[in-house]
């Protein structure tokens, strides 16, 4: 099969016309292919009412990003005076190489970008808006699959619902989620969990799908997709291209980046957006876009996937592919990007930018509505709850290490009352040390792999709009606490009786009761580091060499009147340090030890001891009562609790975006004139 091709839009100075070439078979075939893949999709995606459908368009966006400071400083641009337009009822896709920008334009308009600055225009019907003015009436599906993975589908996607759809019914809301479950197709799996790395759940389509689920069920007017096909194999990325072509024939604004798309999901893309170095090498219909190539001296071979083409012949500095062209590889890109830049289809686009066809701008409707705390906290906390008792290999490892160590404890220590006078005073501080330690090092440990596990999660979740830090930190924190008091309990019960301490049943709940404010310390502990540290196998390796000073200056190892007066300072931020004093003194007030009639003469001679004198001897008679030292033990628990806040309100104070200028100022800048020639590159 041969067609004449003609030059869509002829750069001055460029090659003379193009001879007839053979269009590529995949191009010719593609109204075929399709419309048989709009029969074979399936979805039933309700089509969206006029007034609630939303254009983006943006012009003269400069992203640019610093690093370093003072003289060191420098300034790389990363988006470089980049203007286009993307419509309603559109499957749009921003095609480029690694480092081209695609993935920073779809940030930067989808009001994603956490660092470095933009500059330029940006409109939503025509009316300049912001970055946070787009993310009201949008929804944006990020690349890496962030969901917890102990929610069932149907859950995940409830649960979305009622904390962005607080207006709703709950039975339009139950309605609304088995639509959104129907249209991507994953009624079949509602009651599956997603799945965790211990656990098998869905695939990995449709835990792509469940992510645009957790979007759609607020009927956003746009969604942007980062590399929404990535790690999924051809069949199932096909069938997520199919969903958002779908998505986009329903009315809505769909724009994704793709890295290199196969010829059956090139044939699905509607508007082409080609980025090289920062700069637009193309835009408009995909099926145009090889005969735009081809006008310019690179025509597309026959049978061959036109995105292949583009990668491997055009927007690589060193061609590999099989075409010649007019210009040589290094001259290449730049070339076709001031084509581009002087091409009337670019003067088309930036026409449409400053005379938009629709200027109703955005209805109520269009915005997202957060839900009071009062609504958060209740459904933050059943599900934290169902995560936590549904990570069963967690729970029973806590559950396992627990009874180990207190059975292992209570075997070394069975029995302290019958031994050597000696022996027990030495034996009982060390099973009261070990219980102070062991509860602050467990807990600390334990909370800390798993909240920086669903860290990503929160930060996703939260910057989405979905709850407020306080909401999410108080269910993070009140989860916790039964595990913080059915664990220690446990632990002390085991210990306790074994080793034979005080049968005082006051004595007994104030063991437990340190127990559990220093096992929540630990908690404590275990959640700061998670904030502070981004990456998990940094904090598993910093937390212990923390924590060692603060058991060795407890009072156990060196006495603490004995310690040199610049590490003094050291033992007043040990809740191991006062977890102790408080357990010994609880221990050893009123107990009176006496030496075994088998023991030595000198021994027996000396005769019974008081308590009261074993907690002199050890140093620590001037250190507090034992409420004292609870209540100080439950302050630093606090005080643990509000640094964590802090550091996670830190996370969420660095993730606020960079923006565009305000509306007023956008106003303020001069529009470009448009003669149908752009302006040099940069």
């Amino acid at each position: 099969m041969t067609n004449d091709i003609t030059a869509a839009s002829p750069a001055p100075g460029a090659a003379a016309e193009v001879a007839p070439q053979q269009e590529p078979l995949m191009v010719a075939d593609r109204k075929q292919s399709h419309s048989s893949h709009a029969s074979s999709s399936g979805n039933n995606i309700p089509t969206l009412p006029e007034e609630s459908r939303i254009g983006v368009a943006f012009s003269n966006v400069i992203y640019s990003i610093t690093t370093g400071s003072g003289k060191k400083a420098t300034t790389k641009r990363i988006l470089k005076d980049v203007s286009c337009s993307f419509k309603p009822g559109r499957f749009t896709v921003i095609l480029g190489a690694s480092g081209a920008g695609k993935t920073s334009l779809l940030n930067a308009i989808a009001g994603e970008t956490k660092i470095g600055s933009i500059t330029g225009n940006l409109y939503l019907n025509g009316q300049a808006a912001t970055g946070a003015d787009v993310k009201k009436v949008s929804g944006y599906v990020t690349q890496e699959d962030i969901v917890l993975g102990t929610m069932s589908v149907r859950e995940a996607i409830t649960m979305s619902a009622r904390l962005r759809l607080p207006r709703m019914s709950e039975q339009d809301r139950e309605i609304k989620v088995q639509e959104i479950m129907g249209m991507l197709g994953l009624t079949k799996c509602m009651n599956t969990i997603i799945g965790t790395a211990t656990e098998k759940g869905i695939s990995g389509g449709e835990r792509k799908r469940v992510l645009m689920a957790m979007d759609l069920v607020t009927d956003p007017s746009v969604t942007f997709l980062d590399e929404p096909t990535s790690g999924l194999d051809s069949f199932t990325a096909f069938s997520v291209v199919q969903l958002l072509r779908d998505l986009a024939r329903s009315g809505r604004t769909v724009i994704a980046t793709l890295h290199q798309p196969s010829s059956e999901i090139f044939h699905m893309i509607d508007d082409l957006c080609i980025m090289s170095q920062g700069e637009i090498m193309y835009y408009g219909p995909a099926e145009e876009s090889v005969d735009y190539f081809a006008s310019k001296g690179y025509p597309c071979p026959r049978y061959s996937n036109p995105a292949d083409y583009f990668f491997l012949d055009i927007l690589n500095t060193t061609s590999v592919g099989s075409s010649s062209g007019p210009y040589l590889p290094e001259e290449r890109i730049p070339k076709l990007l001031d084509a581009w830049k002087a091409s009337p289809n670019n003067a088309a686009v930036m026409k449409e930018i400053q005379h938009p066809s629709r200027m109703d701008g955005i209805t109520a409707d269009s915005h997202k509505y957060m839900s009071s705390f009062s609504d958060q906290f209740p459904l933050l906390m059943q599900r934290a709850l169902k995560n936590a008792l549904r990570n069963k290999l967690i729970v029973k490892a806590k559950l396992g290490q627990t009874i180990f160590l207190g059975v292992l404890m209570g075997l070394i220590y069975l029995n302290v009352p019958s031994r050597t006078l000696s022996a027990q005073i030495q034996d009982r501080s060390g099973v009261l040390f070990f219980v102070a330690v062991n509860q602050v090092m467990s807990a600390s440990m334990g909370v800390l792999s798993v909240f920086a596990a669903e860290k990503a999660v929160f930060e996703r979740e939260h910057g989405a709009g979905y709850y407020q830090l306080p909401a999410y930190f108080i269910s993070k924190v009140g989860v916790e606490l039964p595990f913080q008091i059915v664990m220690p309990l446990l632990l002390v019960s085991i210990v306790y009786f074994m080793v034979g301490l005080q049968a005082d049943v006051w004595k007994f709940f104030i063991t437990v009761a340190f127990s559990i404010v220093m096992s929540l310390c630990g908690t404590a502990i275990g959640t700061l580091a998670a904030c502070a540290f981004n990456d998990l196998s940094v904090a598993l390796a910093i937390v212990p060499v923390l924590l060692l000073p603060l058991m060795i200056f407890s009072g156990l190892f060196v006495n603490t009147g004995n310690i040199p007066a610049f590490l003094d300072w050291i033992k007043w931020l040990s809740p191991m340090k006062y977890g102790f004093v408080g357990l010994v003194k609880n221990e050893f007030t009123g107990l009176t030890l006496c030496p075994r009639s088998d023991e030595p003469e000198r021994v027996r001679r000396i005769g019974c001891r008081a308590g009261e004198t074993v907690i002199s001897d050890l140093g620590l008679e001037d250190q507090g009562s034992i409420l004292l030292n609870f209540l100080v033990v439950l302050g630093l628990w606090v005080t643990l609790l509000g640094l964590s806040y802090l550091s996670l309100w830190r996370i969420v104070r660095n993730s606020k975006k960079s923006d565009f200028p305000s509306p007023a100022k956008q106003q303020q800048i001069k529009a470009p004139e448009m003669t149908g020639v752009a302006v040099g590159r940069n």
